[in-house]
């Protein structure tokens, strides 16, 4: 298997943290008007906001031990 770099593994990782950064923005920001269809129930908005949260947290993970674990 071929391996990658320092600076082309900080550039897939950057990357890959701005994606899930998006990802989450948009999810949190959606998530109010998905909320909606199901005010009183779980609903498509809290499933946006758990998304959301995962991807906050697989970005940090990301962030603190960038390995195979987490790439």
């Amino acid at each position: 298997m071929k391996t990658f770099g320092p600076r082309a593994r900080h550039v897939l990782v950057g990357a890959l943290v701005v994606c899930l950064a998006v990802d989450a923005y948009v999810h949190l920001h959606l998530a109010s008007r998905y909320q909606l269809a199901a005010p009183g129930g779980i609903g498509g908005g809290n499933l946006f906001r758990i998304e959301a949260g995962v991807a906050i947290l697989i970005g940090l993970a990301v962030l603190a031990r960038p390995g195979r674990a987490t790439l």
